[in-house]
């Protein structure tokens, strides 16, 4: 099965969910599963394209406001 059919298997308040846990333990590999290959991330600063340039971003970000012990990601 594609990761499309996973997807679209899931309910949007499952993904949500499944997202903010991610989040919080700061698993950036699980927030990936959450985005289609071809997902479309709105940003304030642009509209980004695809899983790599959504990572990229999500590193960045988390780069910029990171502090010890804690992640936190702008989305």
């Amino acid at each position: 099965m594609t990761q499309s059919a996973e997807l679209s298997k899931r309910t949007p308040e499952e993904i949500f969910a499944h997202h903010a846990q991610a989040l919080g333990t700061e698993d950036l590999d699980a927030t990936e599963l959450d985005y289609a290959d071809s997902a479309y991330l709105i940003t304030p600063s642009g509209v980004l394209h695809g899983k790599p340039a959504i990572r990229f971003n999500q590193i960045n970000s988390a780069v910029l406001v990171s502090r010890p012990g804690h992640l936190h990601l702008l989305l």
